[in-house]
């Protein structure tokens, strides 16, 4: 039986069976390939187990066994922002991405970048598209973080987001469990580009705003 991991994050991502907003994605096949459910994964799973997906960096296109169709990937790299808890300050660090195309819909590209290896628990997302007074940005930012420790199930502090929202008045609350930041091309979010030391103003400010906005809900 293949894995499966859950991607809430990317509800907007087709399933290979329905084309339905997908929810679980095969973590087994040499592509990423994802389902909307436990039924059309199982469908999905004849083709993986049968290593009939294709191997290599970018496909144009591909069909699996039993003519469910898979996703034609490209892989880019890229800079994100990396803020480890145990670290003393944020770090730019390359990450690895693919920009995901249906087969379906060749035109629309789905960016998709692996983020696993920073991460021991689960991982969620979310999407920042404000700048520190309240601008639309031109490049929102995806902000990887940990769902369980920002839940308290794992009080973890992070070091590095502490140092970057350093000197902010008042002082925000302990951000909780590592983050990943990168940032899109544009506000149509369907590719990644560098993150770069213009970035942190941006993105301090997020940090900042959230650990006030969770102090503020603990006193009500």
């Amino acid at each position: 039986m293949t894995s499966t991991t859950e991607v809430p994050t990317l509800p907007h991502l087709p399933c290979v069976i329905c084309r339905q907003p997908a929810t679980i994605q095969c973590t087994t096949c040499t592509y990423p390939c994802f389902t909307c459910s436990g039924e059309h994964h199982r469908q999905h799973d004849v083709a993986c187990r049968s290593g009939s997906l294709p191997n290599g960096i970018s496909v144009q296109s591909s069909v699996s066994a039993g003519g469910i169709s898979c996703y034609a990937a490209e892989t880019y790299t890229v800079n994100a922002l990396i803020m480890r808890v145990d670290a003393d300050h944020p770090l730019f660090e390359a990450v690895t991405c693919m920009a995901i195309r249906s087969p379906a819909d060749s035109w629309a590209t789905t960016p998709l970048p692996h983020v696993a290896q920073f991460f021991q628990d689960a991982r969620a997302a979310l999407v920042h598209h404000r700048g520190p007074q309240m601008e639309r940005l031109d490049n929102p930012y995806q902000i990887f973080y940990c769902p369980m420790s920002l839940c308290g199930l794992r009080r973890v502090c992070n070091r590095a987001v502490a140092r970057l929202v350093e000197g902010s008045n008042p002082m925000p609350l302990p951000w909780l469990g590592p983050v990943v930041v990168l940032k899109y091309a544009s506000m149509m979010c369907d590719a990644y580009v560098d993150v770069t030391p213009d970035d942190l103003g941006n993105i301090q400010a997020y940090f900042a705003g959230y650990g006030l906005w969770r102090r503020e809900g603990q006193r009500r």
